[in-house]
């Protein structure tokens, strides 16, 4: 499978996460994804983080659930957009993660590499 960067979506799940939510997005920003490539999944937080994201990165896909659903649940509802807009990977992300450089590099030539692979 040839795979860019352009191809890979990401999917963070939040539940009542403040403020580490941004250092989470800004990180996917720095890594190379785009507002459009990132899909930010609320689990019925009561913390104002929805709100806070929505109001710093207001050009981010947003899932509103009304209650925790868990991440598994989560996930997959961002990952059925990010697969429907046409994403040839879909990179989940916990809310706290902050990418290391070259990390998504890496993971797309993974994934380009060895055709059998389906997950890294």
């Amino acid at each position: 499978m040839s795979l860019s960067r352009a191809d890979v979506w990401a999917v963070i799940v939040n539940w009542n996460g403040g403020a580490r939510n941004l250092a989470c997005v800004q990180s996917l920003l720095d890594a190379g994804f785009g507002h459009a490539q990132i899909i930010f999944v609320d689990n019925g937080s009561s913390d104002g983080s929805l709100e806070l994201v929505r109001g710093e990165h207001p050009g981010l896909s947003f899932v509103e659930n009304e209650r925790n659903l868990g991440f598994a649940a989560a996930s997959s509802a961002g990952s059925d957009i990010a697969l429907e807009a046409g994403a040839g990977a879909v990179f989940f992300v916990n809310n706290d993660v902050l990418l290391l450089d070259g990390c998504l590099d890496r993971l797309v030539d993974g994934l380009s590499e060895e055709p059998r692979v389906g997950i890294v």
